[in-house]
């Protein structure tokens, strides 16, 4: 449906959102769960997994910066964690510097880089996981 201006387009798709709220949600939140996904798996090589402990649960699944400077890229990008993130990564075509890790592979390497102000627990150098 071609419309004359942008203002009519914004105009449809505001009515059409408000009398379709509910399954506007529900889609919403369908599409942001399978790019979730799409990203976890691409980063997971090809599976749902942690790559570094194998853990499957996609609740404590998330994407990690390899190098640890997951904060400064966020802010330098202007970018919210979550679905906004997992976004960016589809648009940009998967760049290079990430992976898959659980939310407890996460942790116990921020901890051991000394990432986000942790103590060092390893001699210095990054530990690769």
């Amino acid at each position: 449906m071609p419309f004359r201006s942008c203002e009519a387009k914004q105009a449809h798709n505001k009515a059409y959102h408000q009398a379709h709220v509910e399954r506007s949600t529900i889609r919403h939140w369908e599409r942001a769960r399978e790019i979730k996904e799409e990203c976890l798996a691409h980063y997971g090589d090809g599976k749902l997994v942690c790559v570094h402990c194998g853990f499957s649960d996609i609740r404590a699944l998330s994407i990690d910066h390899i190098e640890g400077n997951g904060s400064e890229h966020r802010r330098l990008n202007h970018l919210k964690r979550g679905a906004p993130f997992y976004r960016w990564l589809l648009k940009r075509g998967y760049p290079g510097g990430y992976q898959t890790l659980c939310m407890n592979c996460q942790y116990i390497k921020r901890y051991t880089n000394g990432e986000s102000g942790g103590i060092r627990l390893t001699s210095p150098g990054r530990v690769r996981w």
